[in-house]
């Protein structure tokens, strides 16, 4: 892996990124809040041109990584940040260390599910590939990630960037991803007792494209993660894109001040236990 890491300030934050992505989507929250914690982001392997590890990509692989990261770091009091496919990173690293856990912020998460269950859901996204190529999938799919039609160098960026990832190890994350949102991260959610705030901006209405909320919307996956973690607080972005960091970085990163200044995360008190 790569990894940033700067700034000094407890609790750590540690910021993960989404699906075939970088550290580099962090850039605006790392020069924010450097000025008070310390900051670690880090680039999994295969990702954003670091070498490829001869494990299979998994979620599961990515959250071990994180956890021996901190473990290395003597790191024991943190934040948890997580962008898409991070959000699922966050919940199986906090299945293993809850106790170090201070709170995590899900940015525009989402589960890919179907009524067949994981077998189901799995057959439809390779017949998906395998029908429009797996080029024009991951063209299609980030494309409409960026909201703004004015924003197209950060959109060609983004697809050039996942492109750049082997297909091989990119298929078998998302698989993994697909296994993860139907297998285990409904559990995850129940188990999660540090504060928790949900930032949506897009929704994947009727189809498997990042759709931006409106005002007044809300999302199925801030539903879902409100209905099995109750103390969740949910906030809303309408008419941004998915990367929501990129695209408004202040109002991301105000939310967030607010969200640790509430909850007394930076002050040391704890609003849930972790059991």
């Amino acid at each position: 892996m790569k990894i940033i890491d700067q700034g000094q300030g407890s609790p750590a934050i540690l910021f993960v990124h989404g699906f075939l992505c970088a550290s580099d989507d962090w850039s605006h929250q790392l020069n924010h809040f450097q000025e008070r914690h310390r900051v670690i982001a880090p680039t999994f392997w295969g990702h954003g041109g670091t070498d490829q590890t001869q494990e299979t990509l998994s979620v599961r692989l990515f959250a071990q990584d994180c956890i021996k990261l901190l473990e290395d770091r003597e790191i024991n009091n943190v934040v948890l940040i997580g962008h898409s496919m991070g959000t699922r990173v966050l919940f199986a690293i906090s299945q293993e260390i809850p106790e170090k856990i201070r709170g995590m912020v899900l940015l525009d998460g989402s589960r890919i599910t179907a009524s067949g269950g994981t077998a189901d859901c799995l057959r439809q996204f390779k017949d998906e590939v395998n029908n429009i190529g797996y080029e024009n999938f991951i063209t299609r799919t980030f494309s409409a990630m960026v909201s703004n039609p004015s924003y197209t160098e950060f959109r060609n960026l983004l697809v050039r960037r996942a492109l750049d990832v082997p297909e091989d190890s990119a298929m078998e994350l998302r698989c993994s991803t697909i296994e993860f949102d139907n297998d285990a991260v409904e559990e995850a959610v129940r188990q999660a007792r540090m504060p928790l705030l949900v930032i949506q901006s897009t929704d994947k209405i009727d189809s498997r494209i990042y759709t931006p909320l409106q005002p007044g919307d809300g999302s199925a996956y801030a539903s879902f993660v409100q209905a099995n973690a109750p103390h969740a607080e949910l906030s809303y972005f309408s008419g941004v894109g998915h990367f929501a960091a990129w695209e408004v970085p202040e109002e991301v990163n105000s939310r967030i001040d607010n969200w640790m200044d509430r909850h007394g995360i930076r002050s040391g008190s704890r609003e849930f236990e972790n059991e």
